[in-house]
């Protein structure tokens, strides 16, 4: 009796009796290759590796079955075509519309497709692994199969000349040209008809298809690199188990084809992204940057603009998935190690930053990457594990992942030691404000610091990424807390825990009293009592205590404070309050140097380092020659010897009404015009709603102070 073969390999009929068989390889599975005598294959299938089909069948998951005998034979490739038209119509629709709407069908689109390959590009991965696939994820491997551009499904052996692999493998290549070919035959046809078409719009759906199956294309160009080794110690391709790996010409063949795309479209692509993500912030900031985003729109576009760059996050990890199968093809608990490791970086980055310009979008991609996640953990146990090599290696990853694990957590704790001895703070200066009584305010102190020093400076309306966590900038990651006390700054609840932090770490506190405005005996006393139990309750759960507050106000009662009028003030005033405000700031970096602020008792003494003595920037004489009804030098307006009738006083008020189209001119006629006798300096209009609101749901807007400056 002939000898039986394994299941699940393939071997050769002997020469002559007693020899050795003349092959031995394995099989994609056991379906492909049940135990029969050595030579033989299941009916319809033939050659090295059961792989071939005979003439007038098809190829159905590792059984040949007669054409004759399917339901059909030919509509599947017309069905293909069909369905693959649809697609790019829909893909182009949605690629050139650019309203707010669309790019959210656009995220969530391109997502889900992104994510549903990487799920189908994980079966044949996992299958290279020999990994035993049961439902439903059988059929969903079937299902998607021809979306990695597999052309099997359109049973190439029922309309052609029998099942060729270096045919099956060129049409796999020519799906994504055809497809881009397709897409430009459309917009010439729309073209035409008189349609606008643009460049612009050609590349980005070229683009947008390209970012969605870069994934299959790149497993595809790398698939003649992915083999397997054999029995009889040779290796052969995972697609093709009939072809040896390196000693057969026609895998040659495949290599220097598959070299075309891998360079012409994977590498290419990849490199345009880096280069891309390197120039966006140069090329959008230049004269020609509206053009760049609508070129790289397909890139870009799905993205918040702060977070450009997370599309070269994207192609890397898409990358990796598709590259890490052919470096790591003969160790399946590392190829799925790093798999899990690779998806499980990608979904904290995701969910840290949140890239998408949409929820929903963020949501999509933090619940796949999750997904995905658990696939593979399912599929690790489905591994045929090789006990004794595989157990030595996933016990050296385990004491590397431990060590890892503990260099981190020392690396951290010097980190935190090196920050706590020699701390580096992100911000000069933080602006503590009451913001409906200083925004306005705190906008126009830190447009004049930022005329005299490069030091950062925080304000709450311009570092929104930061709300969630303030007090541990007032505390730990800013030199100065500069506080502008209005009537209501010390008594708001923000405002107060922002000035007790800032006390209680040590961080230098400048006050600046707004038109008399401070800390008094009577506020310090008033402090328990100004919030509520839940209010108190939620400072608490930042660290900040009623107690801490008090002791805060008690220590700056008799702390030096800048005086500042607002009203009427002349501009020299607020220059003046704001190079005090520097010159008790610590470490603020100017024109000058750096300041410093050294405390006795209640005095402060001040000294410059690292530069000469400073010189405000704007108290530099220009050259410019000064008016002056008495001849000399001043900044006063001059005042006519002669009254030929009384000066324009000014109104005190003006009213206005908004327009239909919700605006209103402010100017443009004689109201306006500013009064002889106002001097130079910075004052302020205060827009108010006097919209009469009796029985209306609506309520008055908040009223808008806006600062302006009258030069002499």
């Amino acid at each position: 009796q002939a000898p039986f073969q394994q299941a699940g390999y393939s071997a050769g009929a002997p020469l002559f009796l007693g020899a050795d068989p003349a092959y031995i390889v394995s099989c994609t599975s056991a379906i492909r290759c049940p135990e029969l005598p050595i030579g033989s294959c299941p009916a319809g299938n033939w050659g090295i590796g059961c792989v071939n089909c005979v003439a007038n069948h098809y190829d159905d998951d590792g059984i040949c079955r007669s054409c004759s005998e399917s339901a059909f034979s030919v509509w599947p490739l017309i069905a293909a075509i069909l369905l693959g038209i649809i697609a790019l119509g829909v893909l182009y629709k949605f690629a050139v519309t650019v309203d707010r709407s669309s790019r959210d069908s656009v995220a969530t689109i391109i997502l889900g497709a992104i994510f549903v390959l990487l799920i189908q590009l994980g079966v044949p991965n996992f299958s290279t692994v020999r990994v035993e696939w049961v439902e439903p994820l059988k059929t969903l491997r079937s299902v998607f199969s021809f979306m990695t551009f597999n052309v099997e499904v359109v049973r190439p052996g029922c309309w052609m000349s029998g099942r060729s692999p270096l045919m099956s493998y060129l049409g796999s290549l020519a799906c994504y040209p055809c497809a881009a070919l397709l897409i430009l035959c459309l917009l010439a046809i729309a073209k035409y008809f008189q349609v606008v078409v643009t460049w612009n719009e050609a590349i980005n759906a070229i683009g947008a298809m390209l970012l969605a199956f870069y994934t299959a294309l790149t497993s595809l160009t790398l698939r003649p690199f992915r083999c397997v080794g054999n029995p009889d110690g040779t290796a052969s391709m995972v697609y093709y188990r009939n072809i040896i790996c390196w000693k057969d010409d026609l895998h040659w063949a495949m290599v220097g084809i598959s070299m075309i795309p891998f360079f012409g479209a994977v590498v290419s692509f990849y490199a345009l992204t880096i280069w891309a993500v390197l120039n966006y912030a140069r090329k959008v900031a230049s004269s020609g940057g509206v053009k760049y985003v609508k070129r790289f729109s397909f890139l870009f576009g799905r993205f918040n603009p702060q977070h450009f760059y997370f599309v070269l996050i994207l192609n890397t990890r898409n990358l990796l998935i598709a590259v890490t199968p052919v470096l790591l093809q003969m160790y399946n608990e590392l190829l799925f190690t790093f798999f899990i490791f690779t998806l499980t970086l990608y979904a904290l980055l995701q969910a840290h930053i949140c890239p998408w310009r949409t929820q929903l979008s963020n949501l999509l991609d933090a619940v796949i990457s999750c997904f995905l996640v658990a696939a593979c953990a399912i599929g690790i146990t489905l591994l045929d594990f090789d006990v004794k090599r595989q157990t030595i290696t996933i016990q050296i990853m385990s004491m590397l992942s431990c060590l890892c694990v503990l260099m981190l957590f020392l690396s951290l704790l010097c980190y935190s030691a090196y920050r706590a001895y020699r701390p580096t703070r992100s911000y000069g200066i933080f602006l503590s404000h009451h913001k409906l009584g200083a925004a306005v305010l705190a906008r126009w102190f830190k447009m004049m610091l930022n005329e005299r020093i490069t030091d950062r400076i925080f304000l709450d309306s311009d570092d929104v990424s930061k709300l969630d966590a303030i007090l541990d900038v007032t505390s730990w990651d800013t030199e100065n807390v500069v506080v502008l006390m209005t009537s209501e700054t010390m008594k708001r609840m923000w405002c107060a825990a922002e000035v007790a932090s800032a006390w209680d770490s040590g961080t230098n506190l400048v006050l600046v009293s707004c038109d008399g405005n401070r800390i008094t005996q009577g506020l310090i006393e008033a402090v328990p009592e100004l919030w509520s139990e839940q209010q108190k309750a939620t400072l608490f759960s930042t660290g900040v205590h009623i107690d801490m507050i008090v002791d805060a106000y008690k220590d700056l009662l008799f702390a030096p404070v800048i005086s500042l009028l607002r009203n009427g003030a002349r501009s020299d005033a607020h220059h003046e309050a704001v190079k005090e405000v520097i010159s008790q700031c610590r470490g603020c970096y100017g024109l000058g140097g750096s300041w410093k602020v050294q405390s006795i008792g209640n005095e402060k003494k001040f000294h410059t380092c690292g530069g000469p003595r400073y010189t405000d920037p704007l108290d530099e004489d220009t050259g410019a020659p000064q008016r002056s009804s008495s001849g000399k030098k001043g900044k006063g307006s001059p005042m006519p010897d002669e009254e030929l009738e009384p000066p324009f006083t000014g109104h005190e008020f003006l009213d206005g009404v908004i327009g239909e189209d919700g605006a209103a001119v402010l100017g443009g006629n004689d109201d306006w015009l500013l009064p002889v006798h106002l001097l130079p300096a910075i004052y302020w209009l205060r827009l108010e709603d006097v919209t009469k609101l009796e029985g209306s749901i609506w309520e008055a807007l908040q009223p808008l102070e806006i600062p302006f400056k009258v030069e002499g």
